[in-house]
């Protein structure tokens, strides 16, 4: 009886809790029971199907752009004016 509840509850899972399910397989393995139920359900669901075509496409754009941006210098991603840090170091030692 209770692999029958176990197998219609696989066969009846709804969208709000498939979505959450296909998220996670991005960052960690799901459970036996989770991937018969993410895998039944995206067999029939188009709406998921394409969620999770999506979230694989924005997964590999990011490790891609990731892949392809150089490092940029931190002097030069936080340079500031001698003005603007001679106003910082001020306000610091006001604040103090």
């Amino acid at each position: 009886m209770k692999k029958r509840l176990t197998i219609l509850r696989i066969l009846t899972v709804h969208c709000d809790e498939i979505i959450p399910l296909v998220s996670q397989a991005c960052d960690e393995e799901l459970t036996l029971m989770q991937r018969l139920a993410v895998r039944t359900h995206l067999w029939g669901c188009t709406s998921c199907r394409r969620f999770k075509k999506q979230i694989a496409l924005l997964r590999e754009s990011l490790q891609s752009l990731q892949e392809s941006t150089e490092p940029v210098a931190v002097e030069t991603a936080t340079a500031l004016s001698a003005e603007a840090r001679e106003r910082i170091r001020n306000h610091l030692k006001s604040s103090e």
